[in-house]
């Protein structure tokens, strides 16, 4: 096996690693994205130095075969320099690519609330007692401000310790009468047929297409540990054109203890 096959190699790892940053939504993307470009670039300098190293005595000709007139500076020696200039670059330009897109992974995931749903709210901390085994988080109406319809493709708790998702789930606020309520509400239990008409409404938050114009109840479930526990916010990853992943994220974050 050849470096320049391994060049290759590298930069085929590279890619399939940027593919899985920008569908992935875990709180360590951005020291993935960090990790991803320090190793290839680590790995392309010592590849070019290594190369550059082997070529060395064709790309520089000593002064002395100069003035004595000598000619090796021409024909076959500039076309083995050419040649080598070429086979430096061929798997540098596969590598830099893989860089590129490596990158371009990294800015299509991290950052929230850049695309046709933002979630951001004036900053809350809301409390939630041990005591509820699972309790509500609806304080938030989800609407799709773009041209293209958006599909939810995950719901995640942002640094969770201690909590679990227990649900997530949106509702059609187009289906609602003049009485009827738009959010669902905090630390309630999951309701019995007929108690909320968001409830009965409500589909399941993945999957969920979110058509242009769309206004959506979003309102999650958690379950916390006995002990307590924390997270930062409800973090919402989507699809507005069926490839691009975006992020909507909360700025509501809960803990839980004995009491509040």
């Amino acid at each position: 096996m050849t470096f320049d096959d391994v060049a290759r190699i590298v930069a085929a790892v590279a890619m399939v690693a940027a593919v899985a940053i920008n569908w992935g939504s875990s709180g360590a993307m951005a020291t993935s994205c960090i990790a991803v470009l320090l190793v290839l670039s680590a790995v392309l300098n010592w590849w070019a130095r290594r190369r550059a190293s082997a070529a060395g005595p064709d790309f520089a000709r000593d002064d002395a075969d100069a003035s004595a007139g000598s000619k090796m500076d021409t024909g076959t020696a500039r076309a083995e320099r050419d040649g080598a200039g070429r086979r430096l670059t061929r798997p540098g330009g596969v590598v830099l690519l893989a860089v590129v897109v490596a990158l371009s992974g990294c800015t299509l995931s991290v950052g929230a609330n850049n695309g046709p749903i933002d979630l951001s709210t004036n900053t809350t901390m809301n409390c939630g007692p041990t005591s509820k085994p699972v309790q509500s988080d609806g304080e938030l109406i989800l609407e799709n401000t773009g041209g293209d319809t958006v599909v939810i493709t995950r719901v995640d708790l942002v640094d969770a310790d201690g909590v679990e998702l227990d649900g997530a789930y949106v509702t059609d606020l187009a289906l609602q009468g003049d009485a009827q309520e738009a959010v669902f509400g905090i630390g309630l239990p999951v309701p019995k047929a007929g108690e909320s008409w968001l409830w009965d409404e409500r589909r399941d938050a993945v999957g969920a297409e979110i058509e242009p114009g769309g206004r959506y109840s979003f309102f999650t479930f958690l379950r916390p540990d006995a002990a307590g526990g924390s997270f930062t916010a409800t973090r919402v990853t989507y699809s507005s054109d069926g490839a691009r992943h975006q992020i909507a994220q909360t700025d509501i974050a809960w803990t839980f203890q004995e009491e509040c």
